[in-house]
């Protein structure tokens, strides 16, 4: 009787370390990384506030805003009635930008005269504002 309970104690033991032998030889499990795409990363963004002098006869101004780097106009031509000399864009992605503004007689999409106009590059990375004398 002392035989056989040894042997079945044995042979617990033996099952038990072969099972705990096999948990030892797999593989531990791969840690895993979520990474974000790139599509899925919130852009950084900002605003410009464009300003100008207000020139003599102008009675339109057309103002235009184009990111260098792709060539997207941000502002393609909007046209402001005198005496307004300003104009906001919000939401802009922050990068490098070609503003420019145009002077007008007339409205500028309906024959109007180009009579002066001034542009600049500037890097939007915030709240930004820029003043030409067209």
């Amino acid at each position: 009787m002392l035989k056989r309970f040894t042997f079945s104690l044995l042979s617990v033991a033996m099952l038990l370390s072969i099972g705990t032998g096999a948990a030892f030889a797999q593989e531990a499990p791969k840690p895993t990384v979520k990474a974000a795409k790139v599509e899925d990363v919130q852009q950084q963004r900002g605003s410009l506030y464009i300003s100008w002098n207000k020139k003599f006869r102008a009675t339109h101004y057309q103002v235009s805003l184009r990111e260098v780097n792709t060539g997207k106009h941000e502002i393609p031509e909007e046209v402001v009635r005198h005496p307004r000399d300003f104009f906001n864009k919000a939401g802009l992605p922050f990068g490098k930008y070609r503003v420019w503004v145009g002077a007008y007689i007339g409205h500028p999409k309906f024959g109007g005269q180009l009579i002066g106009s001034s542009s600049q590059e500037l890097y939007i990375s915030g709240h930004q504002q820029v003043h030409l004398n067209p």
